[in-house]
């Protein structure tokens, strides 16, 4: 049916209920009709053109619809107050499809499971809401009504007892509003917030306590011990005078001799050093040489006053010309003071590039550290002079 033949354009009311409709007609010419009530038919369909822009009340429950027509999205249909669309098949109600003119609407008893913000949120008049059903899908997507739309002061919420889950199941009878959706469940940008904080406050506190309590020395030690554990060897079958050459400055000899080589000698290694061990009337680059190439390592108690020491100079340049020449890795360095930048002299150019690479052992002043520290050295001095590669060392300044 296209048309109603013989209706008065001038008609107000129309009701057409219980009349067995399969389709509904074009009203637009009656532009004088404010009420259509057709319920109870057998409408499948309803085009927004069909419908008079006069139109206030329209009824039209209890037909076969399944998906609602878009009446808000006709610019000049803004005198509907009243609209009936229950007991039809309805599913879902897409944004822009209900006018926003609207004072009452009537959705109950269709197969709608969610109730949008993007669609409820622009009816700013609406004041009764009938949404009686048993068919919503308690989860995220239904927050928004749940917490909201149903605690509005605004609007009347007609059977909210008849307001039921059907999904999920744990939730299936529950009334809408007792189904426990809250904003940190739904909200992913709150989760995020919430997340990354905690994150935040759980890596401030490990910095904390690894700061305080010496974390990252601990951790490159450990590195270096087991590092050096991977190298330990048995006594080398070549015949070395010394186990470890150790050269150092002179205003750091109070720390060497006192806290170094009583140390390293208390534990039977044989150590050179130059001011017991040098040849007499043998000069003193000779001294150094014989010394270095009889020793097992070569120590080095690195300090500002040492890279400012002429004879400290002298064995570094002894010591390089065996590593690079043997290619052997037999230094060990050990930081008594940090070193200003770019200390080294420029003109040991090759052992500056093996500095910046090569592992160090750091003095610490306390005790606890000191422990550790001669656990390293012990395990060093037990390795193997085995051939350099440089890209594979590991710095821990």
């Amino acid at each position: 049916m296209n048309s109603f033949p013989g209706l008065p354009t001038t008609l107000q009311r129309l009701d057409l209920s219980n009349s067995n409709i399969k389709a509904m007609a074009n009203l637009k010419f009656i532009s004088n009709l404010t009420v259509v009530n057709i319920p109870n038919n057998k409408i499948e369909d309803i085009s927004p053109k069909h419908v008079p822009y006069s139109l206030e009340e329209f009824d039209i429950s209890k037909n076969k619809i399944r998906r609602m027509p878009f009446l808000g999205a006709h610019s000049k249909l803004k005198k509907l107050k009243f609209l009936n669309l229950s007991g039809n098949k309805i599913s879902f109600l897409q944004p822009g499809s209900l006018p926003e003119s609207l004072l009452e609407l009537d959705i109950s008893n269709n197969a709608i499971t969610i109730i949008m913000e993007e669609t409820f949120g622009r009816l700013r008049n609406l004041r009764v809401l009938m949404a009686q059903g048993k068919h919503f899908f308690c989860n995220c997507d239904l927050y928004w009504f749940a917490n909201t739309y149903l605690a509005s002061p605004n609007v009347q919420i007609h059977g909210r007892e008849a307001l039921k889950c059907s999904f999920p199941l744990q939730k299936r009878g529950l009334l809408v509003e007792n189904s426990n959706l809250t904003i940190l469940y739904c909200s992913l940008g709150l989760q995020m917030g919430i997340t990354a904080i905690v994150a935040a406050m759980f890596m401030t506190v490990i910095t904390v306590l690894c700061w305080r309590f010496h974390g990252p020395w601990y951790i490159k030690m450990g590195w270096y011990w087991c590092m050096a554990k991977r190298k330990q060897y048995q006594k080398s079958p070549e015949d070395k005078l010394y186990d470890a050459f150790v050269s150092y400055s002179e205003n750091d000899a109070p720390w060497t001799k006192e806290i170094l080589l009583k140390n390293l000698e208390a534990n039977n290694y044989r150590v050179c050093y130059h001011e017991r061990d040098f040849l007499p009337g043998h000069p003193v680059l000779g001294n150094i040489f014989h010394c270095i190439e009889n020793s097992h390592k070569v120590l080095f108690v690195l300090s500002p006053s040492f890279v400012n020491s002429c004879w400290c100079q002298y064995e570094l340049y002894f010591a390089e010309h065996r590593v690079l020449n043997e290619n052997q890795d037999s230094l060990i360095m050990i930081v008594l003071e940090d070193l200003p930048p770019n200390s080294v002299p420029q003109k040991f150019s090759k052992l500056r590039k093996l500095l910046k690479r090569k592992t160090y052992l750091k003095w610490s002043s306390e005790e606890h550290k000191q422990k550790l520290f001669w656990c390293q050295l012990n395990a060093v001095l037990k390795t193997t002079n085995e051939p350099m590669v440089l890209d594979e060392t590991i710095e821990l300044h």
